[in-house]
């Protein structure tokens, strides 16, 4: 299988994933410390809501740190759901 269709097969299994859960499960504790389910969710679906050119922009406002804009997107997203 080429790299397209391993991506797809990817995207479908996390669109099935996220379609399921109840809001109590949305809510639930994750194993990330200080994310709930909604924020890893968030995290698993940035690079498909945000270009390369809005990441980079991002990146430079937190100075090179993807952690701090990995939690910064996914705590602004999981408001969303």
């Amino acid at each position: 299988m080429d790299s397209r269709g391993l991506l797809a097969g990817a995207r479908r299994s996390v669109a099935e994933a996220l379609a399921v859960p109840t809001p109590e499960q949305w809510a639930a504790a994750s194993l990330s410390v200080g994310w709930k389910m909604r924020h890893v969710a968030a995290y698993l679906v940035m690079p498909f809501r945000y270009s390369r050119a809005q990441v980079m922009v991002r990146l430079l406002g937190a100075r090179g740190n993807f952690n701090r804009v990995a939690d910064r997107v996914a705590r602004q997203d999981a408001a969303l759901w």
